[in-house]
């Protein structure tokens, strides 16, 4: 891996610190958050790579999808939403959509694969000047 992507993790459930272990197992930054205002503070102030939403348990994550696209117009941070939805995959919010209950296996590999991704928007915005926030 190219750098531990921190990845934000925005929970209300019992195995959201089970989760959090898996992912700083796997070579990630886990950033949890149990409450939309926790999760926003973490999005403009810790910069996430990918943000996690468990949307099972709540209609919360339609707000925070919002305030995402509020907050980052022009760019988005790839999403990955776990829970029962009608929704079709957004290309332009870069959003992924995963039924509860999931596999690790599937939720891991949608996240390496865009960690993957992350690296050559690195090179790019390096070469036009551009700084990433610091950890």
């Amino acid at each position: 891996m190219h750098a531990n992507a921190r990845v934000l993790h925005y929970s209300y459930t019992e195995n959201a610190s089970d989760l959090a272990g898996k992912l700083e197992h796997l070579g990630f930054q886990p950033l949890p958050a149990n409450c939309r205002e926790d999760a926003l503070r973490i999005v403009t102030g810790r910069y996430p790579d990918i943000t996690i939403v468990d949307a099972a348990e709540s209609t919360d994550s339609a707000r925070f999808r919002n305030d995402l696209w509020d907050l980052f117009q022009t760019s988005s941070i790839p999403t990955i939403i776990i829970g029962a939805t009608d929704e079709a995959p957004d290309v332009s919010l870069q959003i992924e959509f995963l039924p509860a209950p999931f596999r690790d296996a599937e939720l891991f590999s949608r996240l390496v694969t865009m960690q993957g991704e992350l690296a050559p928007q690195s090179e790019t915005s390096q070469l036009y000047g551009l700084k990433t926030p610091a950890l």
